[in-house]
């Protein structure tokens, strides 16, 4: 399950995202891409979150007791790095290791399933396609529904 508190931290690490890439790129008077509201920011950190469970559930059922320690290993790199720590909280105002939570760990984990993926032949977006659409995936809100693909947002915008 996806709980609320794991949901708004996130919201809030997307909308510093977005907003500092609006400091460095100014919107464009109507550009849509440019102005996105909250409930879009709120939909798509939904998929994401979603998107992490599954590839977190697959490497489980895939890789067992060696999951672990073949995701740490493509984050011992970043331990202790000073200069990631100060971007970390410059950019998100999250602790290295907070970082590490959010971030780093949820890209490692997607690394190692493309990583295994490609070794059977197949590829990430394939998988995760054809998972998206076989996956028993409920969202608790009005605001939200799972249309088998995607997080849509219910009032139809």
């Amino acid at each position: 399950p996806i709980l609320r508190g794991e949901f708004v931290k996130n919201v809030i690490l997307a909308s510093r995202d977005y907003e500092n890439l609006l400091k460095l790129q100014p919107a464009e008077g109507g550009n849509a891409e440019n102005n996105l509201t909250r409930e879009n920011i709120e939909r798509a950190v939904l998929g994401l979150l979603i998107e992490k469970k599954l590839i977190r559930e697959e490497l489980r059922r895939d890789l067992g007791a060696d999951m672990g320690p073949l995701v740490a290993r493509k984050l011992e790199k970043f331990a202790g790095d000073a200069e990631l720590a100060s971007a970390a909280e410059t950019l998100y105002g999250l602790s290295l290791a907070d970082f590490r939570e959010e971030v780093l760990l949820p890209q490692a984990e997607r690394d190692v399933l493309a990583g295994r993926l490609f070794l059977k032949g197949e590829t990430f977006d394939g998988w995760l396609a054809s998972v998206k659409q076989s996956g028993r995936i409920t969202i608790f809100s009005s605001r939200f529904y799972w249309d088998g693909g995607e997080v849509k947002l219910a009032n139809g915008k």
